[in-house]
């Protein structure tokens, strides 16, 4: 029996449909299969670059967001006091002075910030950004307060700078960090009203062996998180940023406060965080 060929034709063209549109289908399911975070906007991180955040600090955050695929805005009082932050995940207080920060930000650019972490923003402090966001010591720095914290041992705030070891909670590793006059953290003295901090490191050296006229800073702590009403905290004493390879600390603590995962306060979800998890 001989087929015509108009019958082949269209069986032909039938099959070709076919393969086509399942093609298609297995197309759409591996596009479904694909991580979320393939999908998602690049988390917005702004940078407070106004009166006592200083170089190289603001540039070290900057970069070591900016390489992990997030974009940057450097941001002002005024900026912030104007609405800024409408428009970011985070908010990073970088590197300088805290009392120098807290008088630039003043009153209305304090109380956005508050307003933002409150309402799910989150915020990082690094080392002047730690003096800054802990119970407060001023009349500057108490309109903020966002960690229940107090800085130990102020008076002996100029310690030094150097590399020194921290310890990761839960562990016996230790890791060389950049300090740089650092905030040491311990529970706060008064009632902030807030939730207890989670330590996520200690501090397992100091920049010298026995100082002299001072406590050791060995075993307090170093990195603390915790969260402020829908939002999250995170403080690092000394400088992830600023030290080569330990960038990565310092990104996961950006995607954590951004809120990424869940509010376990532990090393490993605040700042073992990679890329999309």
């Amino acid at each position: 029996m001989t087929i015509p060929c108009s019958v082949l034709r269209r069986l032909a063209l039938r099959t070709c449909t076919r393969m086509r549109e399942l093609a298609q289908l297995l197309c759409f399911l591996s596009l479904l299969m694909l991580p979320l975070a393939a999908f998602a906007s690049p988390l917005r991180i702004a940078i407070y670059a106004d009166g006592g955040a200083m170089e190289p600090y603001i540039s070290k955050a900057a970069d070591a967001a900016t390489s992990a695929g997030m974009t940057v805005a450097r941001v002002t009082a005024a900026d912030i006091a104007a609405g800024a932050l409408d428009a970011q995940d985070a908010i990073v207080f970088p590197g300088g002075t805290g009392s120098g920060q807290a008088k630039s930000l003043g009153v209305e650019a304090s109380a956005a910030v508050r307003a933002f972490a409150e309402t799910g923003g989150g915020v990082i402090g690094v080392c002047a950004g730690g003096y800054l966001l802990t119970q407060g010591y001023s009349d500057d720095t108490r309109r903020l307060e966002l960690i229940n914290a107090h800085l130990w041992d102020l008076e002996h705030w100029a310690r030094g700078a150097g590399t020194v070891q921290i310890q990761p909670a839960g562990t016996s590793d230790s890791i060389p960090i950049q300090f740089e006059n650092a905030p040491v953290f311990a529970p706060a003295t008064r009632d902030l009203g807030l939730p207890p901090y989670g330590t996520l490191a200690t501090f397992a050296s100091d920049l010298v062996a026995d100082p002299t006229g001072r406590e050791s800073i060995v075993g307090k702590d170093a990195i603390i998180a915790a969260p402020f009403g829908k939002g999250r905290v995170v403080l690092f004493g000394p400088h992830p940023e600023l030290t080569p390879g330990l960038e990565p600390l310092f990104q996961s603590a950006l995607r954590w406060v951004a809120g990424e995962g869940d509010g376990a306060l532990t090393w490993a979800n605040v700042l073992g965080r990679a890329a999309g998890e």
